[in-house]
């Protein structure tokens, strides 16, 4: 429930609602995913059998989410400040489209009329350093975004600094609350983005200590929570939240290469046979220094013609039959936690838009 603005919130510093297996409770989800796993099981594949072009739809809209969005609206009612937080690896997959409607501002995410928005970009330790750099300069520059701070949540990089802009509407927060007879109060942030963004490892940098359930994965977080990180600063902690539909099948699939979507919801055979196609498209495939290429040459003992020639499904097929006894989806499964571990080098999936 949305708290009065002259009432104190309700804390929490413990994860609930998250089951033994972290399942997603889609309604009639679970049955589609089995029959998806039965599917794409060693046996059923030959080589050649999928093709990473005609990778099916993916859409993933867990019933928590639903609710989960409903409630964020309410909460956001009562907050001075929104920290959206991105996948720097997809930071155009990741943000959400509904963001200036929560904010207030009249469908304009810099409308100053609204509230202080700023945004993260996370995860900034898996990718180098001049991609970074763009992304920064693209958001300030042709997105005209004022507040964008790049985070590597596990290591505590960057975070100060988001308190740091949080805290700047202490004061105009407080004027208003006193010329209306109320007393002082901390700032009010919410923390919103995509599943698995990082949202609740950068609230426990905040705090200083593990306020949040996070684990590597999408859907730890199902209810919203608060939690105080001093007397000055108070904050939001929402599940991850996804559109209802994902009209956008690149940017739904590289939500599913990053592992910013639940698994149940495509095959990772399919969307590793995409990653690889993807991969060989960007300019840091082989760029100068650091280039892809010869990270996935040496991962994968392949030689640089082999890798030309080869589209998507050969490429888990060589590694389906090489290493995991024929079987795709592990193949498939190998080469999707290499990218998430950082073993295929820092890179973007997305590239800086023109305009």
């Amino acid at each position: 429930m949305p708290v009065p603005d002259n009432e104190a919130l309700p804390f929490s510093t413990t994860g609930n609602g998250i089951d033994g297996e972290g399942r997603m409770g889609v309604n009639g989800f679970e049955k589609n995913a089995e029959e998806r796993t039965s599917s794409s099981s060693s046996s059923s594949f030959r080589a050649g059998s999928f093709n990473a072009k005609s990778v099916r739809l993916v859409q993933w809209y867990p019933g928590h989410i639903a609710r989960a969005e409903r409630l964020l609206r309410d909460q956001l009612k009562n907050v001075d400040c929104v920290v959206e937080v991105r996948d720097l690896r997809i930071p155009l997959a990741t943000s959400h489209p509904d963001v200036a409607a929560w904010l207030g501002n009249g469908g304009n995410k810099n409308n100053s009329s609204g509230k202080l928005h700023i945004t993260v970009l996370n995860r900034s330790d898996m990718v180098d350093e001049r991609e970074r750099s763009k992304w920064v300069s693209y958001f300030k520059h042709k997105m005209k975004e004022r507040h964008v701070i790049v985070t590597d949540a596990k290591s505590g990089r960057g975070i100060e600094h988001v308190k740091k802009i949080a805290l700047s509407v202490a004061k105009e927060v407080n004027e208003k609350r006193i010329q209306k007879g109320l007393l002082a109060r901390p700032v009010r942030t919410a923390v919103v983005g995509y599943p698995n963004v990082g949202k609740s490892a950068l609230i426990n940098r905040l705090v200083g200590k593990k306020a949040c359930a996070s684990a590597p994965r999408p859907g730890v977080t199902r209810d919203l929570r608060w939690v105080r990180v001093s007397e000055e600063i108070d904050l939001l902690d929402s599940p991850g939240v996804l559109p209802p539909r994902m009209s956008d099948q690149d940017a739904a699939n590289r939500l599913a290469m990053a592992n910013d979507i639940g698994e149940a919801s495509y095959e990772a055979s399919e969307v590793a046979a995409r990653l690889f196609e993807e991969m060989k498209l960007l300019p840091s495939w082989r760029r100068e220094k650091g280039n892809i290429e010869s990270v996935v040459m040496k991962r994968y003992k392949m030689s640089a013609k082999e890798m030309e020639e080869m589209n998507g499904d050969m490429f888990i097929e060589k590694i389906a039959m090489s290493t995991c006894g024929g079987d795709f989806e592990r193949a498939g499964t190998k080469v999707l936690n290499d990218f998430r571990g950082g073993f295929l080098g820092k890179f973007c999936l997305e590239v800086t838009p023109a305009r």
